[in-house]
Parts: structure tokens; C-alpha cells; sequence
């Protein structure tokens, strides 16, 4: 009897599995068609840069900080509507912004910004093409994070950077922010 029920339970773990994994790819379809995907801007750069300007201050500080030499290629991994993309080929990067969804970039060309459609989990770049890869609020949003990792860490060059900004979800800050806002 014991093992009967084990076996209903790996069962319906994995019906939960794939139950899990359509919701994914369910959710990511929808994310490449619909165009509100992300905090949007219009023709407002003065707003998207003012709202970058912290994350690409920070990127541009750490990697300028671990003498990488000259970082001039970024990647820009989850850049949603392209924004933050923007703000890092204003402040001299040779920039590539990847999204699942392109029809959501918003911000004008530049000679050095480059947007393109594209998966975190399947980067369509050679191995170590970038000297800084940067994401910011994306990876708690993708299905399998450590491939994600895996794929940003295979497309740095040696002595490169990764680096990797999402929200403390676990701050006992966090919930005071909220309250706050009521």
C-alpha cells in the first residue's frame, strides 16, 4: 500500500512538473506578443534615463572598478523595452539589449545600441563575445536561472563581469516600502 502511494505522489509531482511548465510556456507566449510587457517610457528618454540611471551608474562602477581594461561591449540581458540598453550605449558601451519581445523596444537607435529578440536561456551569441553582462529585474522571472547564469557567464570574456540586479525579496525592508505606499 506505502509503495502504491509513493508512486501517486511522484505522479502527481510530476503532472505538477508539467503543469508548472505549460504555465511557463504559456506565460512567455504571451509576454513575446503582447507589447505592455515592462515599465514603458514612450518618447519620454529623459524619464527612462533618469529611471536607468541608478542600475547603469552601478554596472559602469563595477566594471570600471575591476580594471577589466577598457569594458566596451555590454550585453544587456532582459532589457524589456530597451531603456536600460539606451542608457548604457549613452554612456559609451558597444550595447546589445536582449528581450523575448521586440516589439515592445522603445528607444530611438544610437550607433552603438543594438536591440534584438532573444532568450536568456539560449543567448545567440558566441562564447565570451561580451566584457560586461548585465540583467536587471530579470532573472526571478526566468524559468530556469541557473541556465540563464550558465549562458551569461559562457558569452563573457575572460575577465569579464557579470553582473546581476533584481529586488531583495527577502529585505524585512520590503514590506515597510509597501506600507508606506497605502
Amino acid at each position: 500500500m506505502a509503495i502504491q502511494k509513493d508512486s501517486e505522489r511522484r505522479q502527481m509531482g510530476v503532472c505538477s512538473l508539467l503543469m508548472v511548465d505549460i504555465f511557463v510556456q504559456d506565460a512567455q507566449a504571451l509576454y513575446r506578443t503582447t507589447a505592455r510587457t515592462r515599465l514603458q517610457f514612450g518618447d519620454d528618454s529623459d524619464a527612462a534615463v533618469q529611471y536607468y540611471s541608478d542600475f547603469t551608474k552601478f554596472v559602469d562602477r563595477v566594471a570600471r572598478r575591476d580594471a577589466i581594461g577598457a569594458a566596451r561591449t555590454l550585453l544587456d540581458v532582459g532589457c524589456g523595452c530597451g531603456w536600460s540598453s539606451y542608457c548604457f550605449a549613452r554612456v559609451g558601451y558597444e550595447t546589445t539589449g536582449i528581450d523575448l519581445n521586440s516589439a515592445a523596444f522603445e528607444p530611438p537607435s544610437l550607433p552603438n545600441l543594438r536591440l534584438q529578440e532573444g532568450s536568456a536561456l539560449n543567448l545567440p551569441f558566441r562564447n565570451e563575445s561580451f566584457d560586461v553582462v548585465a540583467s536587471y529585474q530579470c532573472l526571478e522571472h526566468v524559468p530556469d536561472p541557473k541556465l540563464a547564469l550558465d549562458e551569461m557567464v559562457r558569452v563573457t570574456k575572460p575577465g569579464g563581469m557579470v553582473c546581476i540586479v533584481g529586488p531583495n525579496l527577502l529585505s524585512p525592508l520590503l514590506p515597510l516600502r509597501f506600507l508606506a505606499l497605502e
